[in-house]
Order: structure tokens, then sequence, then C-alpha cells
């Protein structure tokens, strides 16, 4: 069977950190399992997420649904056949409207009675017929926590949709949620490349997006981010990488500070100064030996320069101060 790459791309408001985690675990088994009912074949499904953006690319999606042999019932024997062993007209018509010969049923029996039946073959849609219902289906079956609602109340989703890329191949899938239609364009990283592109297939789609500064694998994010601390700490130190990718699951081409902390910040007891850097979804470093390091990684999504990271941490070192005030008179009463 003739298959092709497909990729659908569901453009969004910044989604929350938790979203691409739930959807993966919620969502993703629903789609498919109802690619599966409606005999849907493909090789594999990758799901990628950013803050902007939720990914569906399948790869070797057949072009049709599979085939299928199913098993139609007819009239009673009784009245299919007459004392003679011939088939009567209610036989022959139910072999016509099948558009089979009478000689193709045969017997089976059915709630204590025989009947006549036939075997018929179910020839298979265009998946690119019904695979933008499967989508809206499977999102509506989805429980959404907190959700945000549309057209009356129909249509419930995490953040308001903006804009739909589908493509099967190199043609494009209609598709539709909440009143936005699919197309083939999507957009690049809002501040490094906000302008519209618009690929010609899935593959294509995969670069340009890269190409856009868009980094739409987590894992590859995490790696990007990883190298640019080594690069900027020159020395070994850990960090807490589940809480690093919470963070970076609200950016789509993420970019270190290093941001020092005061000699007052590291004459506090060091569980209260880690606990305000990660209220502040920064990373707090430590050594091998567990002691923390006199400066924390903020991120950044596509902004960096001088005057950015002294507006950044002049930000960041007022919310660090009235923290630290607030968590040090709380500890000082206890």
């Amino acid at each position: 069977m003739e298959t092709t790459d497909c990729i659908i791309e569901i453009g969004c408001e910044d989604l929350p950190s938790w979203t691409g985690k739930y959807l993966k675990e919620r969502w993703i088994p629903l789609v498919e399992n109802m690619l599966k009912d409606n005999r849907v074949e493909y090789t594999s499904l990758r799901f990628f997420y950013t803050s902007r953006r939720l990914i569906l690319y399948f790869s070797n999606l057949s072009i049709r649904q599979k085939d299928v042999i199913i098993e139609i019932s007819g009239p009673s024997v009784e009245t299919g056949m007459d004392k003679e062993g011939n088939f009567t007209a209610a036989a022959r018509g139910f072999a016509d409207a099948n558009k089979t010969n009478v000689k193709e049923l045969f017997i089976k029996e059915k709630k204590g009675r025989k009947v006549f039946a036939l075997l018929k073959k179910e020839k298979g849609m265009p998946v690119k017929n019904i695979i933008g219902d499967i989508l809206a289906e499977s999102i509506r079956k989805t429980e959404i926590p907190r959700a945000m609602k549309w057209q009356d109340g129909e249509f419930k989703f995490i953040r308001p949709v903006r804009w739909l890329l589908a493509l099967l191949g190199r043609d494009v899938v209609k598709i539709q949620l909440a009143g936005v239609k699919s197309g083939r364009h999507s957009f690049g990283h809002r501040v490094l490349s906000p302008g519209k592109f618009s690929p010609s297939s899935p593959v294509e789609y995969l670069d340009m997006l890269l190409k856009n500064f868009v980094i739409f694998d987590e894992d590859l994010r995490l790696e990007f981010v990883k190298a640019q601390i080594e690069k900027e700490v020159y020395q070994s130190i850990s960090f807490d990488e589940k809480h690093l990718t919470e963070i970076l699951n609200t950016s789509e081409y993420p970019f270190v500070l290093k941001c020092p902390l005061t000699e007052e910040y590291m004459n506090m007891p060091s569980e209260i100064v880690s606990a305000v850097i990660l209220k502040l979804n920064g990373l707090p470093l430590f050594d091998n030996r567990g002691a923390l390091q006199p400066f924390y990684i903020s991120i950044s999504d596509g902004v960096k320069g001088d005057e950015i990271k002294e507006n950044y941490l002049s930000v960041l070192s007022s919310k660090m101060d009235d923290a630290i005030f607030f968590m040090q008179q709380e500890y000082v009463i206890n």
C-alpha cells in the first residue's frame, strides 16, 4: 500500500510547561487507538511540543484505510429459499443490493435461527478525508484541565488555537479546530524569525522549523542548553535536569544567562536560596560536594545580549531580594 509522511502542527498561544507531558500521556494514546480503529496504518508517530506548538509527525502513513472483509446478514433461510430449494426474490434482492451473486450466499445461525449471509470487501477511504475528523474527535475525548472553551463550549483546549498546518505528503489535509482551518504555512520563533514559512513536505517542515529558530524536540533543547551551561561555567557542576526540562518546555530557542549570587545570598542557608531560584524558574548549580555555587542559570527564549541580560538580572535580583526577605522572616519565626 502506498505510504507517505504526514505532519500536523497546532499553533497556540503560550502553553503551560505541563502541556507536552500531559498530552503525551492522555491525548497521544487516544490518537493511536482511533487510528487503529479506523484502519489507518503507519510506521511511527512522534510527538513534539514547544511553548507555542504541538506537532504530530507520522512516518509512512498509508494514504488509504486498510480494506476490510465484513460479514453481512440477510433474510432468514425460510424467507430466502422456497420448498424446492430455489432462491426467492428476497435472497436475490439481498445479493443484488450488495452487488454479488446469490451463489456467494452462505447460511449461518444468528440469534437462534438460520439466515443467509455474505462476505463483502469494504474498500478503505482516502486517509486525507478522515484524519481531520479523527484529530478533532481525539481532542474532544481528552480531558483538559482548566480548559478554555470556544464555539459555545463545543471545543475545549488548553489555549487558543492560532494556526494549523497539515500536510499529507505534499497535499494539504483539511482540518478545522475551534474555527481555525488548516493550511500550508507555519511561523518561526516569535522574536528571532516571526514571519510565515510554507514547507512543501513534512520533511522540509522540520528543516525549515529549525532554520527559523524553533528547536521542536525536547531532547535537542536539553542538549542545546546543557552545552551552553558547560561553556558558561567552565567547571564540573550538577543541577536538577528534570527542573531544567520543565523550564525548557516554555521556550523554543533557549539561551542561557549566567546570573551571579551576591555575598548576602551566599551567607544564607543554601536550601532557602535554592528554593527561591527554583521558584523563579532559575536553575541553582552545585559542585561535586553538593555546595551551592555563587551563580545560577536563567533561561531566556530567543533573547540575549548585555543590555537584555542586565535588565533581566535587575528584575530577577529584585524578585530574589523580596522572596528571600519573606522567606528569611519565616525562617526566623520558625
